[in-house]
């Protein structure tokens, strides 16, 4: 199958750009190949670091996977793991759903810096996110310390 179409690699389902360089993980990818990019970052959104069972066949209603995605695109997800035994009975299979692109802490981190940006209080960020007060302070003092690099008493090469 043809891969998808470097559009279809430039925006995740929450509408952040992706780049070439952010190939999907082992499993994603091959979803991506089958359906696109935004599928399979859905499923790994949802289902990220989980065994799935995918069926030999889709489902129209009350699966997992159909549920999620729609029966169309689960119908070629099953179709392209499906395995034929060799007395020629159709199986699914099992397989392990990667966290994504992102993983849990790229997550927070990102949540933080947004709810920051905003002027949201510590305290209210650490409820929403799920961290402590002091994971909001730690990631607050970081941002500060790379916007403004410390100059160690050296006066600037360029004399700008």
């Amino acid at each position: 199958m043809d891969r998808p179409s470097e559009e279809a690699w430039r925006e995740d389902p929450k509408g952040e750009v992706m780049t070439k360089a952010s190939i999907l993980p082992g499993v994603l990818d091959e979803i991506a190949e089958v359906t696109d990019a935004n599928t399979a970052l859905q499923i790994a959104d949802g289902f990220g670091g989980s065994r799935v069972q995918i069926p030999a066949f889709a489902k129209k209603e009350g699966h997992w996977l159909t549920d999620a995605i729609g029966f169309e695109k689960a119908s070629a997800i099953c179709d392209y793991f499906r395995i034929i035994t060799g007395d020629g009975r159709a199986v699914g299979a099992y397989v392990e759903i990667p966290l994504g692109g992102r993983s849990r802490q790229e997550v927070i981190r990102c949540r933080i810096e947004a709810l920051l940006k905003k002027g949201t209080s510590y305290d209210v960020i650490a409820r929403e996110v799920g961290v402590s007060r002091m994971t909001v302070i730690r990631r607050k003092k970081a941002l500060d310390s790379q916007s403004e690099p410390p100059d160690n008493g050296q006066l600037n090469l360029f004399g700008i």
